[in-house]
């Protein structure tokens, strides 16, 4: 498993518009709010990575055995096969910014734990 930070450029902006998302054939971009206590179930994909940046608020992101707290402008990639979840442990709402490529609706597969 490999974590990658990004650097993105000073003037670009990613809006924090919930529940927004926007496909091709080769990739998904959308945002998603975490509400206090909210989580996302485990999973990993077999063809694509996933970027995740937060515009506000603070999520817990689980890849494989780390658990990172994101604050707004912290950015991740998440490797292909890599098991990752999400969780809002705050009292306040998250809001982050994924971007998906290649990207294939069918590849989600969740992971008990």
């Amino acid at each position: 498993m490999e974590i990658v930070s990004v650097q993105l450029e000073e003037d670009v902006i990613l809006p924090p518009v919930t529940g927004v998302r926007a496909d091709s054939d080769d990739l998904a971009i959308g945002t998603q709010e975490f509400a206090p206590g909210q989580t996302m179930q485990h999973h990993y994909h077999r063809t694509y990575r996933e970027v995740v940046v937060v515009q506000s608020g603070r999520i817990t992101l689980e890849i494989d055995d780390q658990a990172l707290v994101l604050g707004p402008g912290d950015k991740c990639v998440i490797a292909i096969g890599s098991v990752h979840g999400v969780r809002n442990d705050t009292d306040e709402p998250a809001v982050l910014t994924y971007l998906k490529v290649p990207f294939d609706p069918d590849d989600t597969i969740p992971v008990e734990r």
